[in-house]
């Protein structure tokens, strides 16, 4: 089935092209395949998102077995006011994952701990875009992140378990930080040549500790999104995503003890303070759906410090609602 769907007649392709694509202020904007780890800048349409990720974690260390997480992402984004110039939307995130070092601290002897489910925070925004000539738009974005995951983070398997999902989609680390209250202002870039297409955004998460137990963070945040058309309605793309917090925790002092050992550990060190995620994708668009593939790994150390490198699996589809 999926080759029958790569291989329609172009005539259908010409055709759902033209029944996408609209003019914004006299600028001709045509329907894209969506990107993944982005946003399509402009649709005309409420476009409900659901997104998967399975990924396989290779511990730090090789007396434990390979672990596996998991996140699912439903999210929802419409055109308010002046159509296709102004966006909201939310999302809500849950996942599962068996924590890669059982929650124990390094030369701990104990019982490893099995597999966590987490319900994440909730995200709203608002976003702005403005074409401008020869097919080159920017936006900006204003996300809140709301503090609705409430599982006890204190919990050490609870800390491995959000740090090993976390690695799968680094960048949106403070969806499943509990007692958190996430500002994400960001800005974005859509350059299209030919059939070449570039994407890009540059934010800064900056994280609040609801409870007040932590100091407040700051952290940027990079996604790239490389893509050629191989046809108007068939991508295929690299992307990138890169978390960097711009400040080190301090250093965790008092008597030796697990406990200690185990947030020493975890702790955003100077050695680990990015983690950088690549992979190739592949995405194709109908009129009323987009349908997409993907595979990531890691570049460096991954943002679990229990986990030596990943490799995941990305299925994306987005449903448009509504006439254009």
């Amino acid at each position: 089935m999926l080759a029958a769907a790569l291989f329609l007649s172009p005539r259908l392709a010409r055709a759902e092209e033209s029944l996408d694509a609209s003019r914004v202020g006299g600028l001709v904007v045509p329907r894209l395949p969506a990107p993944f780890l982005l946003p399509e800048l402009m649709h005309p349409r409420l476009d409900v998102q659901m997104d998967w990720f399975v990924g396989r974690l290779s511990p730090e260390s090789s007396s434990r077995s390979a672990a596996v997480a998991a996140i699912a992402r439903p999210s929802i984004e419409a055109t308010i006011l002046a159509p296709r110039r102004l966006y909201v939307g939310a999302t809500y995130p849950f996942a599962s994952a068996l924590p890669p070092d059982g929650g124990l601290a390094p030369g701990e002897a104990g019982q490893p701990s099995g597999r966590r489910t987490i319900l994440g925070n909730v995200e709203g925004h608002i976003r702005a875009v403005f074409p401008l000539p020869t097919r080159l738009e920017i936006g900006f974005i204003l996300a809140v992140v709301a503090p609705t995951s409430a599982f006890n983070r204190a919990d050490r398997p609870n800390r491995s378990a959000v740090d090993a999902v976390s690695s799968l989609d680094p960048t949106n680390y403070v969806h499943f930080l509990p007692d958190r209250v996430g500002l994400r202002p960001a800005g974005d870039l859509r350059i299209v040549r030919g059939r070449f297409v570039f994407q890009g955004r540059h934010g800064i998460d900056i994280l609040i500790d609801n409870e007040g137990i932590d100091r407040a963070k700051v952290a940027g945040r990079l996604l790239g999104h490389v893509g050629f058309l191989a046809r108007p309605d068939l991508e295929l793309s690299v992307e990138a995503s890169q978390i960097y917090f711009f400040t080190s925790d301090d250093k965790v002092m008092g008597e030796p003890s697990a406990e200690r050992a185990f947030a020493e550990k975890y702790r955003v060190s100077d050695a680990r303070r990015s983690a950088f995620t690549i992979g190739p994708a592949l995405r194709l668009s109908f009129r009323d759906v987009d349908a997409g593939v993907a595979l990531v790994t890691n570049l460096g150390d991954p943002l679990s410090p229990a986990a030596a490198g990943f490799i995941g699996l990305r299925i994306s589809l987005v449903g448009h609602v509504g006439s254009p």
